[in-house]
């Protein structure tokens, strides 16, 4: 089933999911080294930044690709020691990012767990609640960055989906953080690095349990490898769900 901008809502739903590019703080400071402020991402339908730095670039997708942003990173201004975010700064930071990305909905907020032990304050998750009721953001989840906070965020109700780094948890863990995500009904998204071969990307968006698969973006030259991926998956034949 897919929902706003084709971004699909529903693990298990018969499409593969799409495959998307994720640009980072690094692609950004390469992008400002390099002089480059403009890129043709018009054939991309999911595109994601995980530092506000990044952020602009999302302005250059399709009005009907599906964004996603990573608020509450390290490198974030707004993230707090304790608790990652504060309420008021998590909405500061929406309101900030749809300015940057010249949107005025997200479809996809990630907030980072703070811990293992305490993945999203109360008062967090409340905030974020209150700004898909106000209409800011479709959809919102959490950004694992370790097994144990993937496993606990499985159990939270109400958000859409689980992201995490196929990088920070290695590839031999896929299987079994995919079978505790089918098990738990919950879907997630993956980012995987620019290196990643096709056919592996092509496994991961035929998993039932996948929402999504993002390629990390840390350079111009990643982004061309990211490109190639994308060409790639087409020739394979793909092309109808490929971001």
């Amino acid at each position: 089933m897919f929902e706003n901008h084709g971004f699909p809502i529903a693990a298990c739903a018969g499409i593969d999911s799409p495959v998307g590019i994720s640009l980072t703080r690094a692609f950004a400071q390469d992008s400002l080294r390099e002089c480059r402020r403009e890129f043709d991402l018009s054939g991309l339908r999911f595109v994601e930044a995980t530092d506000p730095s990044a952020q602009q670039f999302l302005s250059l997708a399709p009005e009907a690709a599906s964004i996603s942003v990573q608020i509450g990173n390290p490198s974030n201004p707004a993230t707090l020691s304790d608790l990652g975010l504060d309420a008021d700064l998590l909405e500061v930071s929406v309101l900030a990012a749809l300015q940057r990305t010249n949107r005025e909905v997200l479809d996809i907020v990630q907030i980072p767990g703070a811990n293992a032990n305490e993945l999203l304050p109360r008062l967090l998750v409340d905030k974020i609640r209150s700004l898909n009721d106000e209409g800011l953001v479709r959809h919102w989840g959490v950004h694992a960055r370790t097994v144990k906070q993937a496993m606990r965020a499985m159990s939270l109700l109400g958000i859409s989906y689980v992201s995490f780094s196929a990088s920070d948890f290695g590839l031999e863990a896929m299987p079994g953080i995919l079978a505790a995500a089918h098990r738990a009904r919950t879907s997630v998204i993956v980012s995987v690095s620019a290196d990643t071969p096709a056919e592996v990307v092509a496994d991961l968006r035929h998993n039932c349990a996948v929402l999504g698969v993002l390629i990390e973006v840390n350079s111009l030259e990643g982004l061309q490898s990211a490109t190639a991926t994308i060409e790639a998956l087409q020739r394979m034949g793909v092309a109808h769900a490929v971001a």
